[in-house]
């Protein structure tokens, strides 16, 4: 009798083993934290030292959150490299304290919005602005009077603030999309003089609302807008004009 064959069924092949991955800790979760708090550290001695001084209590510029943050994510070496520089600074002054112009700033923004500041906003702009801006609020439109004596409103596409210097005396304004639909070969145009500029803010406690200015309308120098064709952008050249808590004056 012949024996049967018998086949040997295939040995299912052993599936690799993975790592297991460890459990997510408390200790885990605050190093992932700190690492991603080292982004937008203080980028100047001056801001990390007013935020120094908000904490310290010896200054109110902003809201002590935004001054834990701004220590908090600056790196220790640039910490050192900020106290070496606030040390020179204070020999140089023989230890005087001098209103820095982030707190002259600051200040503006106070007495224009009615209440102290609540953030610091950093914006990438052209190399010969100031450092330290006011911000008044977004820009709405502007009716300026073109060289040839037509009257055109010029809307803001969103995203552009109106801000100043903090002495009130140059206004700016800051954000990326600033490009006017003109075609022209040279570098700067003219555009024509500013008769009324509009902002949206919120003043004294109110919600935000549109605030609308005459420029020149107790008798001052309208300023005159101009428009920088090769890296789209727009400024304003002269004018008799100050920012004060009271909004823009002539």
């Amino acid at each position: 009798m012949a024996n049967k064959a018998t086949r040997k069924k295939p040995t299912p092949k052993a599936k690799p083993k993975r790592a297991a991955r460890p459990k997510s800790t408390a200790k885990s979760r605050a190093k992932t934290r700190a690492k991603g708090s080292r982004k937008n550290p203080a980028t100047s001695a001056e801001q990390y030292g007013a935020a120094q001084a908000v904490l310290s209590g010896r200054s109110s510029i902003m809201p002590k959150k935004v001054a834990r943050e701004l220590v908090d994510r600056t790196p220790a070496a640039l910490r050192s490299k900020f106290a070496r520089q606030l040390a020179a600074l204070r020999r140089r002054r023989g230890n005087q304290p001098e209103p820095s112009q982030l707190h002259k700033a600051a200040a503006l923004s106070a007495k224009f919005h009615g209440r102290p500041p609540r953030r610091i906003t950093e914006y990438k702009h052209w190399e010969q602005s100031p450092t330290h801006l006011t911000e008044l609020g977004r820009l709405v439109d502007m009716t300026v009077r073109t060289p040839a004596g037509e009257r055109v409103t010029i809307g803001s596409p969103g995203g552009v603030q109106l801000a100043c210097t903090p002495d009130g005396r140059q206004l700016y304004f800051l954000g990326r999309d600033q490009k006017l639909p003109i075609e022209t070969d040279r570098h700067h145009e003219e555009i024509g003089k500013v008769l009324t500029i509009a902002y949206r803010t919120d003043k004294d406690g109110a919600k935000c609302m549109d605030f609308e200015h005459r420029m020149g309308e107790e008798g001052g120098e309208p300023p005159t807008l101009a428009y920088d064709a090769k890296d789209c952008r727009l400024y304003l050249i002269g004018g008799s004009y100050h920012v004060t808590a009271r909004g823009i004056e002539h």
